[in-house]
C-alpha cells in the first residue's frame, strides 16, 4: 500500500494505473494531488499514453488543500495512466476513473515493483475486462502474465514477452 512519512524526501513520485481518456461522453479519468502539508506542494505531473508521453506541466498544490488533473482534457486516448513527481515528498496521489457504469477511485503507488498481483475480474453479460500496463521508464518493459482461472494457471503464449515501450501505456 501506498504510504507517505513525516520525513523529508528530496521527491516523491507517484504512479498511477490508468484511466480512460477516450473523449466519450460520460467517460473520462482525473488525478487528485493533496498537500497535507501547512507549505505549498510543488511538483509537475507526466500523461503517458500508447504513443508515449502526451503532456508534462507544473503543479503547485496550495497548503491544506487538493488539486485535480482532468485527463481527458489534455489527451484523447483509450487509457492514460499519470506520473506525479513531487517535491519533498509530503503530498497524496489518487485516481478516478470515471464511467456511467460507475466510478472507481484507487491510490496510485508511490513504489514500483518487478511482480504484481492484480484482484479478480469479470466479464459477464457483455462487460469488458482491461489490464492497463503502464512503464513509466525510459526502457522498454518486458512483461509475463499469468492468470488464475477455475480450470488452474493459464500461461498465454501471446502474453509472454509482452513489451511495453519506454513511458508508454499498454491495454490487453
Amino acid at each position: 500500500m501506498p504510504a507517505v512519512s513525516d520525513n523529508r524526501a528530496l521527491t516523491g513520485s507517484w504512479f498511477c494505473p490508468g484511466v480512460p481518456a477516450s473523449g466519450e461522453d460520460g467517460v473520462g479519468g482525473e488525478v487528485v494531488i493533496a498537500n497535507r502539508a501547512d507549505e505549498q506542494l510543488v511538483g509537475r505531473f507526466s500523461i503517458l499514453t500508447p504513443d508515449g508521453v502526451a503532456a508534462e506541466q507544473d503543479i503547485v498544490v496550495e497548503p491544506w488543500s487538493s488539486s485535480t488533473v482532468d485527463v481527458d482534457a489534455f489527451v484523447t486516448a483509450p487509457f492514460a495512466s499519470v506520473v506525479v513527481e513531487i517535491e519533498g515528498g509530503t503530498g497524496l496521489v489518487e485516481q478516478r476513473a470515471i464511467h456511467p457504469a460507475g466510478d472507481s477511485v484507487a491510490a496510485c503507488a508511490n513504489n514500483t515493483s518487478d511482480e504484481w498481483y492484480l484482484a479478480d475480474g469479470f466479464t459477464v453479460d457483455g462487460s469488458v475486462e482491461t489490464l492497463v500496463l503502464t512503464n513509466p521508464y525510459d526502457d522498454a518493459a518486458v512483461v509475463d502474465l499469468r492468470f488464475a482461472t477455475l480450470a488452474g494457471e493459464a500461461n498465454p503464449a501471446a502474453f509472454q514477452g509482452f513489451t511495453v515501450p519506454p513511458r508508454s501505456v499498454k491495454t490487453i
